[in-house]
């Protein structure tokens, strides 16, 4: 036997099948699977190299393989594989393949959990083994394997009596009552139309349904009704019209022998159809919801203009439904020469059994459209995560280059003002007239100026890199506003009163980050004295129980009140972004960099707190911030204590 025999690629084929059930099951060695995998690849390679020359049968067994392997690997992939190999054998009317692959893809289904649409597709499969006559393979796959999916209590989809009727089994179908076997979709013939037909051409109905229902493809499916209809009837015409998403009707197929049918991949709506008596026939149908049917169209008073304008004689028009009673569609058949009765029953009992098929396949369609777009938004879900997460990676990037540059930035600017500063302070205490001392003066203000800006932006850059670390120290709580009320009493005394409040239930003593809590007070209380030209600027601490914490915790909540310019809601919604003030003047009219309040804010969250603010236009503002502090019971503690209230006590 030469090695190119196409035995030789048909035996590596169902090798192939073969060694991906076994792998499938999992009772193999790791190294026996990685020889399988080998194997499997050389066979498909060989079977790939003639695909070009000889694509018979070797293009429908590299893809059925193909689609197996993708749903050995869980390769969502895999529906798109399944579909193609089924599309390859169809086309080239390779039975055997088709059965396999549509066998094959109900499995994949039921391994994916459709359990409905896999035993469906299953069933289609074993239904074209029987067609070809492989008894043994129907017998075979028809045995129960396994877990055996539990059955719906009510079918979702349909099996034609055609895929489940034998030659030999036609007898005794021909036995039954036909009004029974018959579902109510479409256009029910009557007793009279299925009284006129003959066993022949009952067994003929049932062998074109089975051709119909063979292929669960929805464009398939319609093109053979179409064939079928034609072929049988002796019409010069047929086409098969159908509802879109949108609500209109569209041609999906038509025929006009000796052409082939022609499967509309673009259909055009049944408005732009030429001829006038199709048009106004099919939408009699559709809207009407019952068939058309006349052997002469001149003798019809309900369509005698359009007749006058067609070549066409007689017609046929049967509509189709779904089992809720939707119309989706109609078939319509059109000669030169009447169509008899028995024509009209034919195609009437033909359009009742397909109907059953076209919505399986509209069903199995708009499953195939949902599984596809899920898969889509799947793979589109994992590139916008891909993509946010790489852009976060580079703004991390971007952000910690900033920040080291600033932090950089603000090293090196310190050091020289700060001896700047030194050297100021040295030159103002020598002796110097008043001119210079004014001058001096003013050169050690600017010095201070220019360190707090580049202390805040040091402090930005160390928070916004997350490079800030607490220090938790013992500290007595009125110190804090203390320090801040004493360093600024200077600036307050010049125009308004500045005060500090302590509530008796705080602590004398806590623990926290004394120089972060110090800070904030410091940014809040610089802030009110800036903005507050006359009146008064307070500091109050107390201590908020409503907030939950630990036993040997308690929450501080510090409020600034002053009577300065105050701000409106609009100015306050901006107010805690970095380099922004309450407008675009204040900075003008008062200095700073913005940056007081975003480190403030960013502050007190490290610290586990929280911050806000109310505030009414040209009467005040209220700022407060909440701080968890652990309560400091110490001996020293104590004894600094007793020192205060002695203190107290003398004065």
């Amino acid at each position: 036997m030469p090695f190119s025999h196409r035995h030789i690629r048909y035996g590596l084929f169902f090798h192939s099948l073969a060694m991906i059930q076994c792998i499938r099951h999992g009772d193999i060695s790791a190294t026996q699977r990685e020889q399988y995998l080998q194997q499997i690849d050389i066979n498909q390679q060989y079977i790939k190299a003639w695909v070009s020359p000889s694509p018979a049968n070797n293009s429908a067994w590299h893809a059925l393989v193909q689609a197996e392997m993708a749903s050995l690997e869980g390769n969502p992939e895999a529906f798109k594989f399944y579909d193609n190999a089924i599309k390859i054998a169809v086309n080239d009317d390779w039975i055997m393949e088709e059965a396999w692959a549509l066998y094959l893809e109900g499995s994949h289904f039921l391994r994916c959990g459709v359990e409905g649409l896999g035993s469906e597709l299953q069933a289609r499969g074993i239904a074209r083994h029987r067609q070809w006559g492989a008894f043994g393979i129907v017998n075979h796959l028809n045995q129960p394997v396994g877990v055996v999916p539990i059955p719906f209590k009510r079918q979702i989809f349909s099996v034609e009596a055609g895929v489940q009727t034998d030659a030999t089994e036609i007898a005794e179908t021909l036995q039954l009552d036909i009004a029974e076997e018959v579902p109510n979709t479409g256009s029910k013939p009557s007793q009279d139309d299925t009284s006129i037909l003959t066993a022949t051409d009952l067994a003929a109905v049932l062998r074109w349904s089975q051709i119909i229902s063979s292929d669960i493809n929805l464009s398939s499916s319609l093109q053979r009704l179409t064939e079928i209809a034609i072929e049988n009837s002796g019409a010069q015409e047929a086409a098969f019209v159908m509802k879109t998403d949108e609500g209109d009707y569209t041609v999906v197929t038509s025929c006009v022998p000796p052409q082939p049918c022609i499967v509309f991949e673009q259909p055009k709506s049944i408005r732009r159809i030429g001829d006038p008596l199709k048009r106004a026939v099919l939408q009699h149908c559709l809207n009407s919801r019952s068939r058309v049917y006349f052997a002469e169209s001149t003798n019809e008073p309900r369509f005698a203009q359009e007749a006058a304008l067609s070549v066409t004689r007689s017609v046929i028009c049967v509509p189709f439904s779904n089992n809720r009673g939707q119309t989706y569609g109609a078939l319509y058949l059109g000669s030169h020469y009447a169509f008899s009765q028995t024509n009209l029953a034919l195609l009437s009992l033909l359009s009742q059994q397909a109907s059953i098929s076209i919505a399986n396949a509209l069903l199995f369609q708009s499953v195939q459209q949902a599984t596809k777009a899920n898969l889509q938004m799947i793979q589109f879900q994992r590139q916008a995560l891909e993509e946010a997460r790489a852009s976060k990676e580079d703004a991390m990037k971007a952000t910690k280059i900033k920040s080291n540059f600033l932090a950089s930035m603000s090293h090196e600017l310190r050091t020289p003002f700060s001896s700047f500063y030194g050297l100021l302070d040295i030159l103002g205490g020598t002796k110097l007239d008043s001119n210079q001392k004014e001058l001096v003066q003013t050169a050690k203000q600017s010095c201070e100026l220019l360190l707090k800006i580049i202390d805040s932006i040091l402090d930005y850059s160390k928070l916004e890199a997350s490079a800030l670390k607490l220090e938790a120290v013992p500290f007595l709580v009125e110190d804090v506003v203390a320090d801040c009320v004493e360093l600024l009493l200077p600036l307050a005394a010049q125009k308004l009163d500045l005060s500090y409040d302590i509530a008796p239930d705080v602590p004398l003593w806590a623990i926290a980050d004394y120089s972060r809590i110090r800070q904030v007070l410091m940014n809040l209380l610089g802030n009110a004295l800036k903005f507050t030209a006359m009146g008064s600027v307070s500091a109050i601490c107390t201590v908020d129980r409503t907030i939950p914490c630990a036993a040997n915790e308690v929450v501080l909540k510090w409020i600034i009140q002053d009577t300065g310019i105050g701000m409106s809601e609009v100015d306050m919604s901006n107010l805690w972004q970095p380099f922004s003030q309450a407008d675009n003047s204040s900075t003008r009219r008062f200095g700073g960099t913005g940056l007081g309040l975003s480190i403030s804010l960013s502050l007190v969250k490290l610290m586990r707190g929280d911050v806000g603010v109310s505030s009414v236009l040209n009467v005040g503002s209220r700022f407060w911030f909440h701080v968890p502090v652990q309560i400091y019971d110490s001996d020293e503690a104590k004894k600094a204590s007793g020192i205060s209230n002695i203190g107290d006590l003398a004065y």
